[in-house]
């Protein structure tokens, strides 16, 4: 082990008997202008915005259709039919309501509830013009004479 030990410098130990020569670091310089830290890693770029729809121009509007009437069966059974005084389509009870879609005549063109659509006799419905009743007549009391 001797000659390993002679011929290897004894700055290569750790553990030696002669003192460690220690470099002493360089000399600090101020610097003239200041010292800006290192920037970071640039920030991401913005997520790209949609672009903007084109405005729209106005579009006219459809006209609201009316609020249907309604009307119910005042009879105790009743034909619809595809036309007026055509095929029955089929048939409907007392107090079935019904929207009506249009008026021609003695004939109401109505959509029943489930959708079905046909024509029917006006007079078994209440939309029928109703009799007015006939008015009882009253006793009127003479006038009294006034002050004199």
């Amino acid at each position: 082990m001797r000659v390993i030990v002679a011929k290897t410098p004894a700055e290569y130990y750790r553990v030696s008997a002669t003192p460690m020569v220690k470099v002493s670091p360089p000399p600090q310089v101020q610097p003239t202008q200041p010292i800006e830290p290192p920037t970071s890693v640039a920030p991401p770029p913005p997520p790209p915005v949609p672009p903007t729809p084109p405005p729209v121009a106005s579009l006219p509007m459809k006209p609201r259709e009316p609020e249907l009437r309604m009307t119910q069966v005042t009879v105790a059974l009743e034909n619809i039919r595809e036309k007026p005084q055509g095929k029955i389509i089929c048939k409907v009870k007392q107090g079935t309501s019904m929207a009506i879609l249009e008026d021609k005549g003695q004939w109401l063109n109505v959509r029943l509830e489930d959708g079905t659509e046909g024509w029917i006799w006006k007079a078994s419905t209440s939309e029928a013009p109703k009799p007015e009743p006939p008015r009882k007549p009253t006793k009127q009391k003479p006038k009294s004479p006034g002050p004199m």
